[in-house]
């Protein structure tokens, strides 16, 4: 997006000097929580960033107010969420509670969940959850919620529609769906905010019986895609991991990563949520066993890639699929092509980037596209903004560069584990300077 679309810096940086600390105390009183309020603070400002349109400099305060009243509200909803989680958590058989990591995920998947369905009329997201949580039919909602099959269809009509629009899609929603047991879903989102508590009481009456069966997390179609926070294998922002898979294959995960693995008797599977990630692949879990022929694919939204021997890179966004093969090749199917077009051939030393839809022309691959799993980004007369962009993805918050000193060419080996320094050598080898509101707002711009 154009910088211009933006807010202009000065006008962020000035609203920031003269207004924050008022902030934070403003929130500190609303919170009782210094902490919090001081997240929330920089939260208000980060989302100030990300808005269209120059803030109203004529009442600064009431601007700021109404924005972090939102995120108030929004942190209250989670903190009642997360309470009514644990207390349905705690009515539960001991042999029916989920392990603390199952826990985790749930969670990420009811938060997820709840704000989606924020805004629906009661009776709407009580019918949708019936169908999309516990799998009811049209005439068995109605009878459970006592109203005509024709108003179910409506709700569910209504339903459906805001989640395309607050939401990627349905397909998205019902993947988080599959990842909640139901009998942990229901008393949770059922009713929204303090009405939650009183479904609760359904639930310790039914746990009491010891009549509850688990729905095991990682159930949900693998054509779903899950939020990345849900996949089986992640990465925080900055942190590496590197997986040795059954078939002896070696996985290593980048920044801000998201991976499934699917194994079955007839193929090996990596299925690539987002992020980046590297496959070195293996005919054998170990020495003397016997040579694994099952083909080995990596699937991302975009399409299909199969291993042919072979060791690359393959880097998830939003719009497409990079793919860079370091040794032998890699065969790329894209999602939609039609199944007589043969797949396009990717050899070492080359790099194809694809969407659903088609790919791009084969183009010279980076020999040095893996060096992030060694500590570096190694570049070779990059524009500054591609290296600043390419450094945000290792650090928290907001990392820009002015369009100032956009252009300016950038050759060398930086460290990821440590941005700040990386950044310190930008400023030691061009005539540019870091800016610094806070450690999580940061620009380099002209010296």
């Amino acid at each position: 997006m154009p910088a211009t679309n933006h807010l202009p810096q000065p006008d962020i940086g000035a609203l920031y000097s003269d207004h924050h600390s008022w902030l934070q105390g403003w929130l500190r009183r609303k919170l009782g929580n210094a902490g919090d309020a001081a997240d929330l603070a920089q939260d208000t400002f980060i989302r100030v960033l990300s808005k269209h349109e120059a803030p109203d400099v004529l009442a600064p305060r009431a601007y700021l107010s109404t924005i972090a009243r939102g995120l108030v509200a929004d942190f209250f909803r989670r903190q009642d969420l997360e309470r009514t989680y644990l207390d349905t958590l705690a009515a539960l058989p001991e042999q029916h509670t989920p392990s603390p990591e199952a826990r985790a995920l749930i969670l990420e998947a009811l938060t997820a969940i709840d704000a989606i369905l924020d805004g629906m009329k009661p009776a709407m997201r009580q019918a949708f959850l019936l169908s999309q949580l516990e799998g009811l039919t049209y005439p068995a909602i109605a009878e459970r919620l006592g109203v005509s099959l024709r108003t179910v269809n409506t709700y569910m009509a209504d339903a459906i529609a805001h989640c395309h629009r607050v939401a990627p899609g349905m397909d998205s929603v019902r993947g988080m769906m599959q990842a909640i047991p139901p009998h942990i879903g229901a008393p949770v989102l059922q009713v929204p905010l303090k009405g939650r508590r009183q479904a609760l009481r359904g639930l310790a009456l039914l746990a009491s019986g010891g009549a509850i069966g688990y729905a095991v997390y990682g159930s949900a179609d693998d054509a779903a895609p899950w939020r990345s926070a849900l996949a089986e294998y992640r990465t925080g922002v900055g942190k590496q991991r590197s997986v040795r898979l059954a078939d002896g294959s070696l996985l290593i995960l980048n920044t801000d990563s998201a991976v499934d693995v699917r194994f079955d008797a007839g193929q090996r599977t990596v299925v690539l949520r987002s992020g980046e990630i590297v496959i070195e692949t293996a005919h054998r879990p170990h020495a003397g066993a016997p040579r694994d022929t099952r083909p080995f694919v990596v699937q991302t939204a975009h399409g299909a890639m199969r291993a042919l021997g072979t060791r690359f890179t393959v880097r998830h966004a939003p719009e497409s699929t990079t793919l860079v093969v370091l040794e032998h090749a890699v065969a790329v199917r894209p999602a939609r092509a039609a199944l007589q077009t043969p797949p396009v051939l990717v050899r070492a030393g080359q790099q194809l980037v694809f969407n659903a839809a088609g790919t791009a022309p084969l183009q010279t691959g980076d020999d040095l596209a893996d060096a992030w799993r060694h500590g570096s980004i190694v570049v070779d007369n990059w524009p500054l903004s591609r290296l600043v962009a390419e450094l945000g993805r290792y650090r928290t918050g907001h990392l820009a560069c002015d369009s100032a000193v956009a252009s300016l060419r950038v050759s060398g080996a930086f460290p990821v584990a440590d941005t700040d320094q990386a950044l310190a050598v930008l400023a030691r080898s061009l005539p540019v300077r870091v800016r610094r509101l806070t450690r999580y707002w940061v620009t380099v711009g002209a010296a």
